[in-house]
């Protein structure tokens, strides 16, 4: 279905490259550096966004399964009194969560 696009985009990116440097001369090439320069800016960044995203889901990851492991244990938990080592815990992954999200944004 894409195949007829795929053959004919590069041409005719080609094709009006040389028609805007045709009719704009050279100032055309001062727009396409600019053009090349925040392509290269967005790339860096959206790497970088990717990073923080992948920290941002493995905290939450291991913040489940410490939820899932009180509550699955939580008879345990309430007859030696360990609650507050559990909240404890998932409270980490939530600062380390917090603190990816702040960076993110």
């Amino acid at each position: 279905m894409y195949c007829p696009f795929l053959m004919i985009a590069p041409i005719q990116i080609i094709v009006y490259t040389y028609w805007l440097f045709d009719f704009l001369g050279i100032s055309f090439l001062f727009g396409f550096l600019v053009l090349i320069l925040f392509l290269v800016i967005n790339i860096f960044i959206q790497i970088k966004m990717q990073d923080y995203v992948t920290k941002i889901l493995s905290a939450k990851d291991d913040r489940m399964k410490v939820t899932s492991e009180t509550f699955n244990s939580i008879k345990l938990l309430k007859l030696y009194g360990w609650e507050s080592e559990f909240l404890k815990r998932v409270c980490c992954y939530k600062l380390i969560i917090y603190s990816n999200l702040i960076k993110y944004i």
